[in-house]
């Protein structure tokens, strides 16, 4: 439901939506961070799906996108309009400006929340122990397209609402596998 206060801006969320299993990039699921000085700390992930047979996926995450927006620009959105979440992993560049060799051949959902989703494991247990959920592991999100803007500015993003440890994967970095394998040493 959009807010009605005059000159505020205005959100519409879409229907919820779970997606396909993905691996978890980057979860900040259990501590809302700021990536940049000035943004409002957010909990977020980014699901990697392999492109091979996502086509129905990405387009149901792209009707999602649309419904929002069309909530809340019904006849015309704002020439000012940015629309954020879906990433083709072929054209994301690295730090250097190169074609980043990690995210090729993957979409990128980014997802975020401001509340703290839930995150469950496969049987729909919460997981409270955060070593459990970590870049690389297999997981499933349910999201939700908001849309939010004034009739000058908008833009549509991905709400996370739940994210779902499904299986272990390879973790993607170092520090993980390091953690991890500490960890299971100490017999914890």
């Amino acid at each position: 439901m959009a807010s009605k206060a005059p000159g505020s801006i205005k959100v519409e969320r879409s229907a919820r939506m779970n997606t396909i299993k993905g691996r978890a990039g980057y979860p900040h699921l259990f501590k809302p961070t700021a990536f940049q000085d000035g943004d409002e700390p957010k909990y977020s992930v980014i699901l990697m799906v392999p492109k091979a047979g996502a086509d129905e996926f990405i387009k149901q995450v792209k009707a999602l996108r649309a419904a929002a927006t069309k909530q809340l620009y019904p006849t015309k959105r704002p020439a000012m309009f940015e629309e954020y979440g879906i990433t083709d992993g072929d054209e994301k560049l690295n730090s250097d400006g190169e074609a980043d060799d990690s995210t090729a051949g993957y979409w990128l959902i980014k997802a975020s929340a401001k509340g703290k989703p839930a995150v469950i494991d496969k049987d729909g247990s919460a997981i409270i122990d955060e070593l459990e959920v970590y870049g690389g592991c297999w997981v499933r999100l349910n999201i939700c397209a908001k849309a939010y803007g004034t009739p000058a500015k908008g833009g549509v993003a991905l709400e996370l609402n739940v994210a779902q440890k499904v299986a272990d994967g390879e973790p993607f970095s170092g520090a993980a596998k390091a953690t991890k394998a500490a960890v299971n040493e100490m017999g914890a």
